[in-house]
């Protein structure tokens, strides 16, 4: 397993364990328990059966940030039930009562690989929820996850492709660029997008929210609150669903036909100082916004930004989440618009037409678009 792999895997257990620290009013009991449910997740995302080795108690007390004492309670329970084990010599080990539900042959005849960029990557269960979407709808085949670099994206997809084995192949993309959808488009392989698609490999099949639909609500309910100027931060890096949010924004302040330049688009990296610097001359111009529409990763950043700003000229801006899965911790604090599917059955629909095109069937539907619907705090 990579660094990089290892990291992610450490990020979303201790996103995981942070949030249930951070309630008062769970049981120390609830919170052992949460814990022993975390670390069984994190053994599954890290891909290990019985005998192999895993951290130990205080490994995992100094990676989740519980204490000590904390730690080893969740251990010995999860002994207790056979899922953990002391082995001398070896430390602490996968119990032989861990049945993962990911066991594959061992030379399976077809193979899934994920090509998914970094800055992609979706909190809580998602891996999880993903991987067992795969293996459920299709049993026997090897899962490999490939973290796409944002610079030579490509060229590592292209050596991944030549290095494939002679085994079918299927290909399941998740916020890659415009040059990776393009490449497996024109080579012809089974391939479904998590996400949208970009114009130029419209084809590929897709499983994704309606992101226009998206931003159009956002931008009309910041519209029927009275809001003149609102600013939109987007990534330096767009993606195809990042370009559909910008037309729905779009298209709301058409149909309400706002005056010119109430839209002030900016494309910011999400660094709390670079953030911090464009909150700061978006406030400095003579009509500055008084809604702000962003990503959920650039919220901390807004915030600080707008509680910076001299004599309190950002106490009352309002902040829109303008992504559909928004994390608990912002959930009842912001508007944002969530999916009539959660990211599990998306999973599961985007499996299922990945076992299609493994099996050379047609596909009735290539792209399938789940709506979405406000919600106000």
């Amino acid at each position: 397993m990579s660094h990089l792999e290892i990291f992610i895997i450490n990020y979303l257990i201790r996103y995981s364990i942070n949030l249930t620290a951070m309630s008062t009013t769970t049981s120390r009991k609830s919170r052992r328990h949460k814990l022993c449910e975390a670390l069984e997740s994190d053994i599954r995302r890290r891909g290990l059966r019985a005998g192999d080795t895993y951290l130990t108690a205080t490994e995992a007390a100094e990676l989740l940030g519980v204490s000590r004492a904390t730690a080893h309670r969740a251990f010995q329970q999860l002994a207790a039930k056979g899922i953990l084990r002391s082995k001398q010599r070896a430390g602490t080990v996968v119990g032989p009562s861990f049945q993962p539900w990911y066991d594959t042959p061992a030379q399976p005849s077809e193979q899934i690989r994920i090509l998914l960029v970094q800055q992609r990557i979706r909190e809580g269960h998602f891996f999880e929820d993903l991987l067992r979407s795969l293996h459920e709808t299709l049993p026997g085949r090897e899962v490999t996850i490939s973290y796409v670099p944002d610079k030579g994206a490509f060229e590592f997809v292209q050596e991944i492709l030549d290095q494939s084995p002679e085994r079918k192949t299927g290909y399941l993309i998740l916020g890659c660029p415009r040059s990776v959808h393009e490449l497996v488009a024109d080579q012809g392989l089974p391939v479904v997008v998590l996400g949208p698609t970009y114009f130029t490999a419209a084809d590929l099949p897709s499983v994704s929210a309606d992101n226009k639909q998206r931003g159009h609500l956002l931008a009309q309910h910041l519209l029927d609150n009275g809001h003149e100027r609102i600013a939109l931060l987007m990534p330096e890096m767009w993606i195809p669903g990042d370009i559909e949010v910008y037309e729905g924004v779009n298209e709301a302040l058409s149909k309400n036909q706002v005056a010119h330049g109430a839209l002030l688009l900016r494309n910011t990296p999400q660094e709390k100082k670079a953030l911090g610097a464009e909150i700061e001359q978006l406030f400095s111009q003579p009509s500055p916004p008084s809604a702000i529409i962003c990503k959920q990763r650039a919220v901390k950043a807004v915030e600080a930004a707008l509680a910076a700003l001299p004599s309190g000229a950002g106490k009352d801006v309002e902040i829109a989440i303008e992504i559909t899965d928004i994390g608990p911790a912002y959930r009842d604090r912001y508007t944002h618009v969530a999916c009539s599917s959660n990211l599990r059955e998306r999973a599961e629909r985007a499996s299922e037409l990945l076992k299609q095109l493994l099996n050379d069937e047609e596909l009735e539907e290539r792209h399938i678009r789940y709506p979405v619907e406000l919600v106000k705090v």
